[in-house]
């Protein structure tokens, strides 16, 4: 027992509590003293870390020294520094030491595993925990010790995103049950100084990469190659399996321009550029970042021996938009810090590509404006040759009619030299009677922008002689507009004369070839007939019935070469005499009554539609009779196997009847369709058809004053469309004049 005595009495104290007295004075000054040995510790690590901040050591390095220093001065068991990678799902481990396994960095875990570090970096602000569950305490593949019992997990913010920070410091306790306000203090200012550290060297990465590739780009001779120099520079930054640079075209096309690692031999394929993950990244403009495994590549990539981890495509930014993308795969992870200097290199590749892009196109816009001024002047010599050799007069006058430019063929037909003839007044070249008309159409044509023709206004040569002259007169106007003066292109009519009479003379004698086969071919049969028969017939006088059954033939042959005469007579100049008020239905339904016998027998299908409200026509009934039995029958025998036969009548206009003819057979191939309206042209065999009957309906409606027009594609059926002009029904029937 001990006891304890003073000079008034002896107090005496039992041997249990005297013993817990003297382990809690204990217990309290171990405590006092860790406490002291803690701050001690912390005050040095943070004076050192300022030191080593001071001396620049890389970031690499601060975080394997600062990491077991937190350790020591925390009393700690565990400590890491993580960061959330961009996908927001996992922790990609930056520097981490525990106690039992040692050191352990570049580790990619689960977001999901870490409960307390992904709580402060949803929150923004340090967490601590006092009784950490046991999922906590294994987690991190054991790195924080199953025998901690407390934790703090603190954001490191950055400057650019303060309110979203993306690393995080966490610390473990096993032996003390609680950190104190002291130690977060302490390692809110270790946060604070990593988050320095990690800004000013990410400062110092991207400074140098960009003006190492600043300086490279500038030393590249063109455009083409930049995007080799740009992927160099990115191989310099990080570690890469492949990387490949995409430009868009004016055609909505991405093609690859460069590429290397696992992209190599990729240079020149074509994507479109709306499609796939470069056509959502060039919409948004913001970069994607995914795993090689399970992202959308827009392109096949070629195999390498390296095999990438992650990709990410960043857009190639201008303040226009996006003029390309930047592929970039890398066997490690892309964290924050390397997809900001991709996006530093991407700023400043778009620059260069687009000034490189203008360099060049302003060098090709030289070069073809030089091109264009060598044309120009080609053009202007070829011009002023093509005038010169013209063989019409070619003359410009100014706004008050005096002669510019006078040609060789000016001078040649009037005789009148070009000293002579510049700056006198075109009209003095006129008879005097035809002057003053000269004088005006040249104020006429100079005061609209219009050209203008006459036909005949004769110019007088150097002998007196008047020559006809055809004039058109074109306007000469400046860039603005304005007309500056007046062009005039003079034809001689004394050759053209001479050459139309020749014309119309061999057209004369083709026609008369034409109608002199056609008719001959056509007469020939009938007369063949008629001349054997008579024959015959004189051979056997005594037999009655062949001398009958031979003039039989002969008026046969007679009627067929009257109705070739006739076709060829109502073909050259059909009759006017007879015309009155038609109803164009009533022809028709006339017309059908004669043939129905005809359309039966080739088994058609015949309709018709007409309007009953359309007016009467002016014309000769039985001559459009004869035009619709034409139309009827050519399309009859051009449905040999039966088919649709449809007729329509309607107004198409206020003033213009319409009679379509419509069928479904063989059709007529476009080079036969040209020439079915000429004179004996037929496609039919010998003795099946004369040629004319197409002929003389189109002469029928032109004397009607109408048109025919065809219609027609090969095995798809023909219509043929007849057009009259109709007029006001006459009164009481009275025929019009």
């Amino acid at each position: 027992m001990l006891t304890s005595t003073s000079d008034d009495q002896a107090v005496g104290l039992p041997d249990h509590a005297h013993l817990q007295l003297v382990s809690n004075a204990l217990s309290m000054r171990r405590r006092a003293h860790q406490h002291c040995v803690r701050r001690t510790r912390q005050q040095l690590l943070l004076t050192e870390l300022g030191r080593r901040m001071a001396a620049h050591e890389s970031n690499a390095e601060l975080l394997a020294w600062v990491v077991p220093g937190i350790i020591r001065a925390c009393d700690a068991v565990a400590c890491r520094v993580a960061e959330l990678l961009p996908g927001a799902t996992e922790l990609f481990l930056r520097a981490g030491a525990d106690w039992r396994i040692g050191e352990r960095t570049k580790t990619v875990i689960p977001l999901a595993v870490d409960a307390l570090a992904a709580r402060a970096l949803q929150v923004a602000h340090p967490l601590l925990c006092t009784s950490l569950a046991s999922t906590d305490r294994t987690a991190w593949l054991a790195l924080a010790s199953p025998v901690a019992h407390s934790g703090v997990s603190l954001p490191i913010g950055v400057a650019e995103h303060p309110e979203h920070p993306f690393r995080v410091l966490s610390v473990y306790s096993a032996r003390r049950r609680a950190f104190t306000l002291a130690d977060v203090r302490f390692l809110q200012s270790v946060a604070a100084m990593l988050a320095g550290i990690a800004r000013q060297h990410l400062c110092q990465r991207e400074i140098d990469s960009i003006i190492g590739l600043s300086r490279t780009l500038r030393s590249a001779a063109t455009q083409s190659e930049m995007p080799s120099i740009i992927l160099a520079q990115v191989r310099s930054i990080m570690t890469c399996a492949g990387g490949a640079i995409l430009l868009s075209r004016a055609d909505n096309t991405l093609v690859v321009v460069s590429g290397d690692g696992i992209w190599a031999r990729t240079t020149g394929i074509i994507l479109e550029a709306t499609a796939g993950m470069s056509g959502q990244v060039l919409r948004s403009g913001t970069p994607f970042l995914g795993y090689a495994q399970a992202s959308p590549l827009d392109f096949v990539a070629n195999g390498s021996a390296e095999r990438a981890h992650t990709v990410t495509c960043v857009p190639l930014m201008l303040d226009s938009g996006a003029v390309g993308v930047l592929w970039v795969a890398s066997p490690t992870v892309i964290a924050h810090d390397e997809l900001h200097l991709l996006n530093g290199v991407t700023d400043i590749a778009a620059s260069a590509l687009y000034r490189a892009d203008l360099s060049e196109q302003t060098t090709r816009l030289f070069r073809k404006h030089q091109q264009l001024s060598e044309e120009l002047r080609r053009a202007e010599r070829h011009l002023v040759g093509i005038v010169e050799s013209a063989s019409d007069l070619v003359i410009s006058a100014d706004i008050n009619g005096r002669i510019i430019t006078w040609n060789r063929a000016a001078e040649r037909i009037s005789g009148f030299g070009r000293d002579q003839a510049i700056g006198r007044r075109l009209s003095d070249y006129c008879p005097p009677s035809d002057r003053a008309v000269m004088d005006s159409l040249l104020r006429q044509f100079l005061s609209t922008p219009h050209t203008g023709q006459i036909d005949e206004l004769p110019l007088l040569d150097i002998t007196g002689q008047t020559i006809p002259i055809s004039w058109r007169f074109s306007p000469l106007q400046n860039d603005l507009g304005t007309i500056t003066g007046i062009v005039a292109v003079g034809r001689d009519l004394i050759e053209q004369r001479r050459l139309e009479s020749q014309l119309f003379q061999a057209a004369k004698m083709t026609s008369m070839g034409i109608m002199a086969s056609g008719i001959g071919h056509e007469l020939r049969n009938p007369l063949g007939i008629i001349s054997a028969s008579a024959q015959l017939a004189q051979s056997h006088p005594d037999n009655p019935e062949l001398v009958a059954t031979c003039l039989t033939r002969i008026h046969s042959a007679t009627r067929r070469a009257a109705l070739i005469i006739d076709s060829l007579l109502t073909f050259a100049q059909p009759g006017r005499e007879g015309r009155q008020a038609v109803q164009v239905n009533e022809v028709l339904t006339a017309t059908f009554t004669l043939l129905e016998h005809q359309i039966r027998q080739h088994q058609i299908v015949f309709t018709t539609v007409l309007d009953p409200l359309i007016p009467p026509i002016i014309g000769n009934p039985a001559l459009l009779q004869q035009v619709f039995t034409n139309l009827i029958l050519n399309a009859c025998q051009a449905m040999p196997d039966g088919g649709v036969l449809a007729v329509t009548s309607r107004l198409s206009d206020a003033s213009t009847v319409e009679v379509c003819i419509r069928d479904e057979g063989c059709g007529i191939n476009p080079e036969v369709l040209a020439h079915i309206f000429d004179p004996f042209f037929t496609t039919r065999p010998v003795s099946q058809g004369t040629g004319l009957g197409l002929a003389i309906s189109y002469s029928i409606v032109q004397q009607h004053g109408g048109q025919i027009e065809v219609y027609s594609q090969p095995n798809a059926g023909s219509s043929f469309t007849v057009r009259l002009p109709a007029t006001e029904p006459p009164i009481h029937g009275v025929p019009s004049p």
